[in-house]
């Protein structure tokens, strides 16, 4: 479809991409496969074409999910996000921003968080309490070569932000569930 390469979201787009449209008795699926490298909305990101994740992700993904998108290596669109900013801030306040989260928060955004992005990763949508779809569950899960390292930083993070949460051991891993929203965040295993 050539000319979707002739907007402004995408440009300079290189390769081939493949999406297709199924019905199911319980829904429709998607399915997209890549070997594009392309600048995003002209930001000058590239997306990585070589990056695939593993199949092992989807077997994470609950039964009853609505949805699902599973990816692979965030540390380097993220990465690679933050450059094209920097590069186009004349002020630098994205840097002043940085700098403010790392001494707030006490952990490095580029030498802490940033390289534990570069796992495979799942989101997915699920009805709520009682099958509620209105009040959908969200689940993101990303594989850890570091879980450690991980579990350390998200400690800095909750102990720095001054939630009121409470801790809870789940599979082995130190979770922590904000009072006010529900929100559960932990490390266990190899997965945060």
């Amino acid at each position: 479809v050539p000319e979707l390469t002739q907007g402004q979201s995408v440009q300079n787009v290189n390769g081939a991409m493949l999406i297709t449209l199924s019905a199911a008795n319980d829904g429709l699926q998607i399915d997209s496969a890549s070997e594009t490298d392309a600048s995003l909305m002209g930001t000058q990101v590239q997306v990585n074409p070589n990056a695939r994740p593993d199949e092992a992700p989807i077997s994470d993904v609950p039964a009853n999910t609505l949805g699902f998108f599973v990816g692979t290596d965030l540390q380097t669109v993220l990465k690679a996000s933050l450059d094209a900013v920097r590069k186009n801030d004349t002020s630098g306040d994205v840097d002043q921003q940085i700098k403010s989260f790392e001494q707030q928060y006490n952990v490095s955004l580029e030498n802490d968080v940033l390289p534990l992005l570069s796992g495979d990763y799942s989101l997915s949508v699920s009805p709520g309490a009682s099958g509620d779809i209105m009040t959908p569950s969200v689940l993101f899960q990303l594989k850890l070569k570091d879980s450690q390292k991980a579990a350390d930083v998200l400690s800095k993070v909750m102990t720095a932000s001054g939630m009121p949460t409470d801790n809870v051991q789940i599979s082995g891993g130190q979770f922590y569930v904000d009072k006010s929203s529900g929100l559960i965040t932990g490390v266990a295993k190899d997965r945060l």
